[in-house]
């Protein structure tokens, strides 16, 4: 116990000397950092005093600059108005030319449609002229031989009354039916020209739907993850989609969901720094949740210049990105925007397909209205085909009652003589022929008359291409005067932006040449401090010295102690091992006596075990207690007991015919609901063959049906325009 407490008490001497140590240890480091926390203090102040000399050069930069765009701006309100006559005055100046070139074209293309219309009737009318003479001619030569042998008409003359009302009737129905068709003709170019609309707005349609449906599988391919990106939650505006991907990047893909084993949480925490001065934030171009709000509010947009600049001072967690998707974050990353990343791809395409919905809109509101177009024009070209038809079949029943009263004048002629019937055959046919060459020569004489009364082409035609430079001439003025006054609105407004961002700048570098002077008093105060803390640490050695030296004194007497203790402990050890000795003897006997007791109970305890095992086996086997297992193998307690082999043989071959009867199948309830799975999936593709089907047939009957319409209306054509040459070819028949 002596020699113990000697080392004890050296060993504490000695954990007193190395702390001593270590306090030297500590107050050299201290000492050194003191010294370096005074030269960066130094340094630190030598900065900001550089910061302020640089604040007042850039504000007197400001300062001249903004005086300059305020002289710039000064004369601009002449300037505008001056721009503003000129081009009032040229606005004037192109109505009245094109006012002039409109009339002087309006003109000429009546004189020519005139003068087309009356040269087409001076050739046909000549025409008429010389073979309505030539049969005059015919009819009085004729008549001159008959009237000498007709002495009297009888009721021939009714007949001829009736059958020139009924040509005269006939006339005016063929007019009428001429003017149905030419309705029934304008009716169908405009259905047409309606048509073209329609076909043209559905095509649109299909572009969009499909543009729409590509990027919907696109940004949908991914819809069957367990745990859904947060970026599927996320709308960007329009050209912010870069500049989010480079900011956040990869964590885009972590879900919301928190039983993820990574994904976005709420944080409540305040006291964040704000992003450099004239800096906004990303999070006001971009809708996300609140998980993201805290993130987004570190990260601002500038320019690439503004990037470079404004890096050295983001707090940590704080980033810059450009709309191009260049990256500066707090700890010197640097990344430039070389390539889309995937989540700037997929907010763009989420946009374009908002984009899509909104145009699939604006197509189907263009669609309805010209569908509606289209089927007005449709009703009208049915109308007037309905109309021509009718006037066609007023024509043929008049023309067929022609038919029957010529029939009846011919009978009537025939129950007379052979000359009376031919004298009035001959005298009907002179007077239509001299009433008809008359109406010619009359026609011919107004289509005359009225040539003569107009006016040359030549000097209008001149006037026109006069007036048409004249009209170039004043729209490229016009032109000019717009661009001068769009290009002066656009420079005074940035001048007026530029002095609004001078002041703000002017601001900013006041403020900071401020939060310099403060910085500079605080930095003195802690340089003050240091000094003084340095002057303590540099007398802390001296006292350590001392206190060394004290130590060393009780080591020394520790150690004296330590020796005569450890002489007095050796005599000890020696009476010690002799006690052990044979107390050795004595736990060597009781260790072969416990061995043996305990191999005994391992025995016992082993073969309760094996019963245990044996019982559980008959419950589990047999399902009864171990007790009754003899009963239920039919043997009785005075019978003998049965050979093992032959019962080892008999539970082999029951054993074989269990397994013959093949394992339980766990999964089947599982593989029959993939079955009916799999039966619903085709149940399903089997309605959508059958809705494609049904589709495809509606859509095979509406070509049948527009087919089918179109070859009667081309066949109406055809008909009408055979029916109007084979008149004009055969004069006045029908066909």
């Amino acid at each position: 116990d002596a020699e113990g407490k000697a080392a004890a008490a050296l060993q504490r001497v000695m954990i007193a000397r190395n702390q001593l140590d270590e306090e030297a240890k500590r107050i050299e480091r201290r000492k050194r950092e003191m010294q370096s926390r005074a030269a960066q203090l130094e340094a630190d102040i030598a900065r900001e005093e550089q910061m302020i000399a640089e604040n007042s050069d850039i504000v007197a930069h400001l300062d001249r600059e903004e005086k300059q765009l305020t002289s710039e701006t000064e004369g601009r309100e002449a300037r505008e108005a001056e721009i503003k006559t000129k081009l009032e005055a040229a606005t004037v100046e192109l109505a009245e030319s094109e006012k002039v070139l409109n009339g002087l074209t309006q003109e000429l293309a009546s004189i020519r449609a005139q003068t087309n219309q009356i040269e087409r009737t001076l050739r046909e009318g000549g025409e008429r002229k010389t073979r309505l003479e030539g049969q005059v001619a015919s009819v009085e030569s004729e008549l001159s031989d008959l009237a000498r042998k007709i002495s009297e008409v009888t009721d021939i003359q009714e007949k001829t009354q009736l059958v020139t009302d009924l040509e005269a009737a006939v006339a005016a129905a063929e007019a009428a039916a001429l003017q149905a068709e030419q309705d029934a003709e304008a009716a169908r170019e405009a259905e047409q020209a309606a048509r073209q609309p329609v076909s043209q707005s559905q095509a649109r349609i299909s572009e969009i739907e499909t543009e729409a449906r590509t990027l919907a599988k696109v940004l949908n391919s991914g819809g069957m993850d367990l745990f859904p990106a947060v970026l599927d939650n996320i709308r960007a505006e329009a050209g912010f989609e870069k500049a989010l991907g480079a900011a956040l990047g990869e964590d885009l893909e972590m879900p919301l969901d928190k039983s993820a084993p990574a994904h976005w949480g709420l944080v409540s925490g305040s006291g964040d720094a704000p992003l450099p001065a004239g800096v906004a934030s990303l999070a006001d171009h971009v809708n996300a949740p609140q998980e993201l709000a805290r993130r987004l509010a570190q990260i601002g947009v500038v320019t690439a210049e503004q990037g470079e600049a404004l890096s050295g001072q983001l707090q940590p967690g704080q980033r810059l990105v450009t709309k191009d998707g260049d990256l500066w974050r707090w700890d010197g990353f640097r990344a430039s925007a070389e390539a889309p990343t995937a989540a700037a791809l997929k907010l763009e395409q989420k946009n374009r397909l908002a984009e899509l919905d909104a145009a699939i809109v604006e197509a189907t509101k263009q669609l309805r209205q010209v569908e509606a177009e289209f089927e007005t024009a449709k009703t009208i070209a049915v109308t007037a085909r309905d109309a021509e038809r009718g006037s066609r079949e007023t024509l043929r029943d008049l023309q067929n009652r022609l038919g029957t009263a010529r029939k009846d004048l011919s009978q009537a002629e025939r129950s007379v003589s052979e000359l009376s019937n031919r004298r009035s055959a001959l005298e009907e046919a002179k007077l239509r022929l001299n009433s008809s060459l008359e109406e010619a020569v009359a026609v011919i004489t107004e289509a005359q008359a009225t040539q003569a009364t107009l006016p040359g082409m030549e000097s209008l035609e001149s006037q026109v291409n006069v007036a048409n430079n004249t009209m170039t001439n004043h729209r490229a003025a016009l032109s000019q005067s717009r661009v001068e006054h769009d290009g002066l609105a656009r420079e005074n407004a940035m001048r007026v932006e530029r002095i609004g961002a001078i002041e703000r700048e002017r601001k900013a570098w006041n403020e900071r040449a401020q939060n310099a002077d403060r910085q500079i008093k605080t930095l003195r105060e802690r340089l003050t401090q240091a000094k003084a803390q340095q002057q303590e640490v540099e007398d802390a050695p001296d006292m350590i010295a001392v206190k060394r030296r004290e130590l060393d004194a009780q080591i020394s007497e520790a150690e004296e102690k330590r020796k005569f203790a450890a002489d007095a402990l050796a005599t000890m050890e020696n009476d010690q091992r002799d006690a052990d000795k044979v107390a050795n003897d004595a736990l060597s006997a009781l260790s072969d006596a416990k061995q043996v007791s305990a191999r005994a109970e391992e025995r016992v305890a082993a073969a309760q075990e094996r019963r245990s095992e044996v019982e559980a086996r008959i419950r589990e086997d047999l399902e009864c207690e171990p007790h009754m297992a003899l009963k239920q193998t039919g043997v009785d307690d005075e019978d003998k007991l049965p050979e093992p082999e032959a019962m080892e043989r008999k539970l082999e071959r029951l054993k074989s015919e269990r397994e013959r009867l093949g394992a339980v199948n766990l999964r089947a309830e599982e593989e029959q609901n993939e079955v009916l799975e799999q039966r619903d999936t085709l149940v399903s593709e089997r309605d959508d063959l059958i809705e494609a089907i049904r589709q495809l047939r509606n859509g095979i009957q509406s070509l049948n049906k527009e087919g089918r319409e179109r070859l009667l209306t081309a066949f109406d054509e055809v008909n009408a325009q055979f029916q109007k040459l084979f008149t004009n070819l055969f004069g006045g028949v029908t066909a």
